[in-house]
């Protein structure tokens, strides 16, 4: 067995070095060190995903749970060479702790198979389904311009602490469910609404190994230009085969042009966009209206997500007991809407609604443990709630990058 001596005290490296001189060899040592290395790294990642697979279960809310997370915790960050010997210790003084949080862990473990992200997608299974994440490409928010705080300089400082200018590189994404019989995409991306360095759902969408005319539904969050743009190609049908969902009164509100002063003027251009991406689709007979409740699709709920717009919609996927939730645009700005789920944007239709139905699911995601897929969280966007302090922190289950163009204001 080969030791990395470097930290031991003088005397026992040289009564090791005396016992086999060999073992103790730079080269040999620089090696083991590299391996331990990346031990310790995986270990981290891996523990923190069992300290939030456990105190996210709801059977696992007793006091006899949430000390030894927090005593994890504090060994986390512990020195490299006393971190195996106080992680052995932590596995004997709480061994039904420890026992639950391994399987958790190998459980969130199998969930993410990554594809090389730098193609713009990412596949994971979900029960007997198949998911899959597709970047539209990532903009530049002006966080000072659009986010409405609570109490001033929070979203400066909630930006500073993640390392992040006023300028944020935002993602879009959509996802597609590929039950085996039936191929769901929800939402499309923003098409040629938006500028160059959005418009990238389609390209995704085949580089992933699908077609367009083999998705047999599409189902709309809302109708917002980069949940929709992607629907069309040149005033044509990008998706020829498929039925495109949306909730009711979301069609209603935006294909009524006297509500235009109900909007905040960020938003106004929403009119011109649902009236052109949805008006073959129209022509074919291919809108299809639901309410909230509504099942769209096997295993998959239309939810009332009321704030963003009238009929904002997220949806439940759920497959052999996994669920995912598809949130939408409940998170904008994940650095500051998941420390303090009141701070909202100027593209909230009604911001109050907004807040109650993003701490809502907020709370919700936690306790349950379910994983969440969102529109504009990093790429992929999918990834547990965990509660932090007083609000919550994301847990991303796979790559949070993907090789783009630099975004343009």
């Amino acid at each position: 067995m080969i030791f990395d001596t470097a930290g031991w005290p003088r005397s026992r490296r040289r009564a090791a070095a005396e016992k086999d001189p060999v073992s103790i060899t730079a080269s040999n040592t620089c090696k083991e060190a590299k391996r331990s290395i990346g031990v310790i790294l995986s270990l981290r990642a891996a523990v923190q995903r069992w300290v939030l697979a456990i105190t996210s279960v709801p059977e696992c809310g007793s006091p006899f749970c949430y000390p030894a997370a927090r005593e994890l915790h504090r060994l986390i960050p512990s020195h490299p060479w006393y971190r195996p010997m106080l992680l052995r210790s932590f596995i004997r003084r709480h061994p039904v702790y420890a026992t639950t949080a391994l399987l958790a862990a190998l459980d969130v473990t199998s969930v993410a198979h990554a594809d090389d992200t730098s193609a713009g997608f990412f596949r994971m299974p979900l029960g007997k389904i198949t998911v899959v994440a597709l970047s539209d490409g990532r903009f530049m928010l002006p966080a000072s311009q659009l986010m409405v705080e609570p109490r001033k300089g929070e979203v400066a400082g909630a930006l500073a602490k993640a390392h992040l200018d006023d300028g944020v590189p935002t993602s879009v994404n959509a996802f597609l469910i590929d039950t085996g019989d039936k191929r769901i995409l929800i939402d499309t991306g923003s098409g040629a609404f938006l500028g160059a360095t959005l418009g990238e759902v389609g390209q995704h969408l085949r580089a992933a190994g699908y077609r367009a005319d083999q998705v047999d539904e599409v189902l709309i969050t809302h109708l917002h230009a980069d949940h929709v743009g992607g629907l069309i190609d040149h005033g044509r049908m990008v998706y020829p085969n498929a039925t495109v969902r949306v909730d009711a009164r979301e069609q209603a509100f935006w294909e009524d042009r006297g509500n235009a002063g109900k909007v905040d003027a960020s938003v106004k251009a929403t009119f011109d966009a649902v009236a052109t991406a949805l008006k073959p689709y129209e022509a074919a007979g291919h809108v299809k209206p639901f309410k909230a409740g509504d099942t769209v699709g096997p295993g998959i709920t239309a939810l009332d997500e009321p704030g963003h717009t009238a009929g904002h919609t997220g949806y439940r996927v759920e497959s052999d007991g996994k669920v995912l939730l598809v949130w939408g645009d409940l998170v904008h700005l994940a650095a500051a809407q998941f420390p303090d789920p009141k701070v909202t944007i100027h593209f909230d239709s009604t911001p109050a609604d907004a807040i109650h139905t993003r701490e809502k699911a907020l709370a919700a995601a936690s306790k349950a443990g379910y994983l969440v897929a969102g529109a504009h969280i990093a790429f992929p966007g999918i990834g547990r709630v965990a509660r932090g302090g007083t609000g919550f922190s994301w847990i991303p289950v796979g790559p949070v990058s993907v090789n783009h163009a630099s975004p343009q204001p």
